[in-house]
C-alpha cells in the first residue's frame, strides 16, 4: 500500500491544501486535505495545527465513481456496516501523513523534541506567558500551581512533562475565572514534573 502526496496549492496565508492518493488494489482513494497553521502568540516560530477537513473520492480503473454506489459495492465485498470504519481509518491515515509532511515546514508541538518542549514550558511559566492560579488539588492540603492553557496542556501531553488532570478548579482563562468547574489542567508544581523520566 502506497500513499503519494502532491501539493495542490500553497498560499501566503497559513492554509495548506494537499491532494493525497492511495492505491488499494482494485480501487484508488483520493483525499483533499485542508490544514491551517497559526503562529502561537506566546512562542514565536511555533505553530498551532488545525486540520479543517478531509474529503474523499474513489476511483476504479482511473474513473471516479459515485460515493453511494461505492459504499454499496464495498459492503457487498467486505460486509455490512464495514465502510464507516474503513473511511474513518483512511481519513486518519491521510491526515497523519499530511501533518507529517508539513511538519518539515512548520514547527508544531508534536514536532518539538522533548528538550525543546521542556525549554518551552519552562519559558511559559518563568516568563508568565500563560495565566496560572494556585488551588488545593486532589483533596490534599497542599496548594499546586496550575493552568488551563491549551498550549501548556498540549506540550505536556505530547512530551510527558507535567501531569495533566481533570480537576474541579476555576479556569485560568475566559470570562469566569472564579467559579470552580471540572476541566483539564496542567499541574505545574515541581513535584508534578515528569520530564526526568523521559528520554530526549
Amino acid at each position: 500500500m502506497k500513499i503519494k502526496i502532491s501539493i495542490k496549492e500553497q498560499s501566503k496565508e497559513t492554509h495548506e491544501y494537499a491532494t493525497l492518493y492511495q492505491d488499494r488494489g482494485f480501487f484508488t482513494v483520493q483525499a483533499e486535505t485542508r490544514i491551517c497553521y497559526s503562529e502561537v502568540r506566546e512562542v514565536p516560530g511555533l505553530h498551532y495545527e488545525e486540520i479543517w477537513k478531509t474529503e474523499l473520492s474513489y476511483f476504479i480503473q482511473g474513473k471516479q465513481v459515485k460515493w453511494k454506489g461505492f459504499i454499496e459495492l464495498y459492503e457487498k465485498l467486505f460486509g455490512v456496516n464495514s465502510f464507516a470504519g474503513f473511511e474513518l481509518n483512511i481519513v486518519k491515515e491521510f491526515e497523519e501523513y499530511a501533518s507529517e509532511h508539513y511538519s518539515k515546514k512548520y514547527k508544531t508541538v508534536a514536532s518539538l523534541t522533548n528538550a525543546e518542549a521542556r525549554k518551552c514550558i519552562n519559558m511559559l511559566v518563568e516568563d508568565e506567558k500563560i495565566s496560572m492560579k494556585t488551588a488545593i488539588c486532589n483533596n490534599t492540603k497542599e496548594k499546586h500551581l496550575y493552568s488551563s492553557s491549551w498550549l501548556a496542556k498540549s506540550l505536556c501531553k505530547h512530551h510527558g512533562l507535567y501531569s495533566v488532570k481533570k480537576l474541579n478548579v476555576p479556569y485560568t482563562y475566559g470570562t469566569n475565572t472564579t467559579e470552580a468547574k471540572e476541566h483539564e489542567v496542567v499541574i505545574l508544581s515541581k513535584n508534578q514534573n515528569k520530564s526526568h523520566n523521559h528520554n530526549e
